[in-house]
């Protein structure tokens, strides 16, 4: 009778091979996950942010709006922006209009800290960047505020 001896193949290192394969395959998989949870989070800032500045300027649009006579007494003619506001004695009391207004500033400048915000008189009002801002004409009050690395304004206009 023969004698029967177990035939033993030669695995030298093939397991381990497969094993830092699939490891090297994970590892991009979850790199993967990161960059998407990564952007999704910087796109939900972006969007809390602009909701934000979207509401702040509708806030101060209808406390402006809601006065019958305002005159802009200090408007800067380079930029066509408004630095302080009045209104007739008889009409509304321009200190708290102006006490508003840097009321809002600093309610705005606590909740989005690196934004820009203007008020300026624009007949486009949704355009406009924060190194140009674009203002323009004389027939609608902008209020435009760009949240933090945003190219396009939140916009809020009243026709005067």
């Amino acid at each position: 009778m023969k004698n029967l001896t177990p035939i033993y193949h030669s695995q030298s290192g093939e397991s381990l091979l497969e094993v830092l394969i699939s490891l090297l395959i994970f590892s991009f998989a979850i790199l993967g996950l990161l960059g998407t949870q990564q952007r999704m989070m910087l796109q939900l800032f972006e969007t809390e942010s602009a909701l934000i500045a979207n509401q702040f300027s509708i806030n101060l649009a209808e406390q402006i709006g809601g006065l019958d006579a305002m005159v802009i007494t200090q408007l800067d003619g380079s930029t066509n922006t408004v630095s302080q506001l009045s209104c007739p004695v008889d009409q509304c009391n321009s200190y708290w209009l102006n006490a508003q207004l840097s009321d809002w500033r600093q309610q705005l400048d606590e909740k989005l800290p690196q934004s820009h915000s203007l008020i300026c008189l624009d007949d486009s009002p949704a355009d406009g960047f924060p190194e140009a801002p674009a203002c323009g004409g004389s027939s609608r009050l902008a209020v435009k505020i760009w949240p933090q690395n945003q190219r396009y304004p939140m916009v809020s206009a009243l026709d005067l």
